[in-house]
């Protein structure tokens, strides 16, 4: 039975509620985690697993060779598609796994931290794990059945924090995120094959993985272009900065970029699926595009204000005076890129409207820019590295916008009837937080203090909102009904 935009557009509503569930529900437990981790651990400790990490980020991208992507957009027959992107991924993750086991001291050599070494190794165990539950996900996200991944994502989260503070109290250090690393992936996997009902059969149909293996070409060359562009950071700041610049780095990141995509990715998940669907409804796909680039803009635009005017009272009150050094990158980071998270809906409208070319075009100019850029930046140290860093946001905004506005046909001015009401809020917002942070600083201590001003953050931001575009508010909330 067809599926009209309408159906479709209720799925994906009803979905967002669960997507968020089972991204925001973990990941509100991320920043709490780190922060805990951080209080025991020492930047070095997250420097070596910053390089572990970028290292099985790149392979990750090479093991799934898009094809999980491709699960979810493809027209052809869904069972044997599943059959063959699961025997795919299941024989490449095996040889990654044992080609990176043999390149690990290289790598190590290369950022000159022989503890990496070892670390690298049993972490590569991730990718054999990872591929024993990519398929289930895609079809469970392929059918909107998003509420089945909450507790999927959830328990790990939980299992994985708790053995990892557990083992870093003991004194583990960096082996107690390893470790729970580990533990929580293989925990996912088991509850992912509980709530699904599909199973891999021995068969592997050469037709079906041409036309799969056409699309996921184009798709994991973006994915590989993305890991540089998201872990080509790290890896110049491992290798100009040292262990102890990448920690500062790493964490700077997680506090800014990954905390506003937390809030971000559920959308953009749900949205691959329902702009999936609605490729052939252009006119409805471009109205659905900008509400979701609305609300992306209300959550994202006081969140990156808030955290880079906050950014030194967060540290002072949340970590130890040994992290004192990340605060300039908090504070860059937090604008940009955090602020790129409003167009993140971009790259699953390329790819759902069969234009999977689109990102790999893009990220062959922001690699080459970012190459000398990073060069430059690394000379003048953690701060200048992450303005490097940050400018990246800035040059290719605009390019986005343009195509995206060519692709649906929308009005010149799209973005900025988007995104207008929630700059103009933030800025307002920004300004009383300003003066809250240097008004109440004498008078109020630590907590307290920062508790205070977020309570002003949120109101400000808020009330500004509501009197700059009321009809913007209405259907935020329209949206958050649906969501609860």
């Amino acid at each position: 039975m067809t599926t009209t935009p309408g159906q479709l557009k209720q799925q994906a509503a009803r979905s967002m509620k669960w997507a968020f569930m089972g991204d925001l529900l973990p990941k509100v437990l991320q920043p709490v985690i780190t922060i805990v981790l951080a209080r025991l651990l020492t930047p070095a400790d997250f420097g070596i697993i910053g390089i572990a990490m970028l290292v099985i980020g790149l392979v990750r991208m090479i093991e799934s060779m898009g094809l999980n992507q491709a699960l979810i957009q493809t027209d052809e027959d869904i069972e044997k598609a599943a059959d063959v992107v699961f025997w795919s991924n299941l024989a490449l993750s095996i040889v990654l796994f044992v080609v990176l086991f043999f390149a690990a001291p290289l790598i190590a050599r290369f950022f000159d931290e022989p503890r990496s070494s070892a670390v690298i190794q049993v972490m590569g165990f991730q990718l054999i794990i990872s591929a024993f539950d990519d398929v289930q996900e895609a079809l469970l996200q392929r059918d909107f059945h998003f509420k089945e991944l909450v507790s999927r994502r959830l328990v790990p989260v939980i299992v994985s924090a708790l053995v990892s503070i557990v083992m870093a109290v003991a004194g583990f250090g960096y082996w107690s995120l390893v470790t729970g690393t580990l533990i929580g992936a293989a925990l996912g996997v088991v509850f992912l094959w509980g709530i699904s009902e599909w199973r891999p059969r021995f068969r592997y149909d050469l037709k079906v993985a041409r036309l799969l293996l056409g699309f996921g070409v184009l798709v994991a060359i973006e994915s590989f272009q993305g890991w540089a562009l998201n872990y080509g950071d790290n890896m110049a700041a491992g290798y100009f900065l040292g262990v102890d610049g990448l920690g500062y780095y790493t964490l700077a990141f997680a506090v800014t970029v990954v905390l506003i995509g937390y809030l971000v990715l559920p959308v953009s998940r749900v949205a691959y699926s329902a702009f999936s669907r609605l490729k052939h409804e252009t006119e409805e796909l471009g109205r659905s595009f900008m509400d979701m680039t609305r609300f992306l803009a209300v959550v994202v635009i006081p969140i990156a204000f808030g955290l880079s005017l906050c950014a030194e009272l967060i540290v002072e009150v949340v970590l130890e005076s040994e992290w004192l050094e990340a605060i300039p990158a908090i504070r860059v980071l937090a604008i940009m890129p955090g602020l790129s998270w409003i167009i993140a809906l971009n790259p699953s409208l390329y790819r759902a409207i069969g234009r999977p070319d689109v990102m790999p075009k893009f990220h062959i100019a922001t690699l080459l820019y970012i190459v000398p850029i990073y060069i430059i930046g690394a000379q003048y140290g953690l701060e200048g590295f992450s303005l490097a860093r940050a400018s990246v946001g800035f040059v290719f905004y605009i390019p986005h916008i343009w195509l995206s506005m060519k692709l649906l046909d929308l009005p010149r001015r799209y973005f900025w009837d988007c995104v207008w009401s929630p700059l103009f809020a933030g800025l307002i917002m920004s300004g009383l937080v300003y003066i809250a942070l240097t008004v109440m600083r004498p008078i109020a201590p630590g907590w307290i203090h920062l508790i205070l001003v977020v309570i002003v953050g949120c109101a400000s931001y808020s009330l500004s909102l509501w009197f700059l575009d009321r009809a913007l508010c209405l259907r935020v909330a329209k949206l958050a009904r649906q969501l609860l």
